[in-house]
């Protein structure tokens, strides 16, 4: 039944996609754990020798009027995350957010680092 009403969707809105659209209002930093270091992400993390597959085909989120994040343990990539901004997010035709708002996304990690 899901499969027949995804079809009907598609047909009717050609491809989409679904996103969650959060607020967060007050500046809160959660406990990090001891020995991971969170900080921006520059296009050559992504080459790193051994870097897992699933965060190694981020690099095109990458670009005007977009910032990555990393988690790193050491000199290893765990996780990562992008934010895009202004016509960076607009050109996605997608739900339209305020002018100071972000769009973030996508999350990816290694699967070793999952619940970290």
């Amino acid at each position: 039944m899901l499969g027949l009403f995804k079809r009907l969707v598609h047909g009717l809105l050609g491809d989409y996609a679904i996103y969650q659209i959060w607020r967060l209002d007050a500046p809160q930093t959660p406990p990090r754990p001891t020995g991971l270091q969170l900080r921006p992400l520059r296009p050559e993390d992504l080459n790193a020798p051994g870097l897992a597959a699933e965060l190694a085909d981020s690099a095109w989120y990458f670009g005007d009027q977009a910032q990555g994040f990393g988690c790193f343990e050491g000199t290893q990539l765990l996780g990562l995350a992008f934010y895009w901004r202004g016509q960076r997010y607009a050109g996605r035709h997608s739900w339209p957010i305020e002018p100071q708002g972000r769009q973030v996304g996508p999350y990816r990690h290694r699967p070793a680092a999952r619940g970290r």
